[in-house]
């Protein structure tokens, strides 16, 4: 069984090298930036018809990047540190949250728990997201541009090309009248 580990930015290279992106030996800069590069490829690419050998044996999603990354972890088949140094453990927090979408675009359901079953709070909390209901102005534009889900999603999590992946939540009744 292969198992990955995935940590900041040597994931990042370890998710290229194994998908055939980057080779061992690049530095962070020259695999930052190939990722951004590859990112926005894959952004206008549409959907995933050939999934990378070494992602293969991981729980396939029909779109995006084409894993399941949530199964992957629950199966054991992908094995993350919480936190860069690897001291600190995941406390695992079942809350969801809708976070509002502007106009008649879906709303963002949010699962605290597919993300806190493998990172630590700290990750997110108060560097990238204040945990205070409206303190974050999040836009399509600043997630694309690395902030917010940004930081994460479209070079080491699932990338941003799969609308429908985050915008699944419909609107309140009230609201769509």
């Amino acid at each position: 069984m292969q198992r990955l580990i995935f940590l900041g930015s040597v994931s990042v290279s370890l998710t290229l090298m194994l998908a055939g992106w980057a080779t061992p030996g690049q530095s962070a800069g020259e695999t930052e930036h190939r990722t951004t590069t590859e990112t926005a490829a894959l952004a206008t690419s549409g959907p995933v018809t050939a999934v990378p050998a070494a992602l293969a044996g991981l729980p396939p999603y029909a779109r995006g990047d084409g894993v399941d990354w949530v199964a992957a972890l629950r199966a054991g088949r992908i094995t993350p540190r919480a936190d860069v140094a690897g001291q600190a453990q995941p406390l695992v927090m079942d809350l969801d949250l809708v976070i509002e979408a502007n106009g008649s675009i879906p709303d963002v359901p949010f699962s605290h728990k597919s993300h806190t079953e493998w990172l630590a709070c700290t990750n997110c909390h108060r560097a990238i997201f204040e945990p205070v209901k409206g303190a974050n102005k999040m836009t399509m534009s600043a997630i694309a541009q690395g902030q917010y889900c940004g930081v994460c999603h479209g070079t080491v999590a699932f990338p941003i090309d799969d609308c429908e992946r985050c915008h699944s939540a419909g609107k309140p009744l009230a609201e769509a009248r």
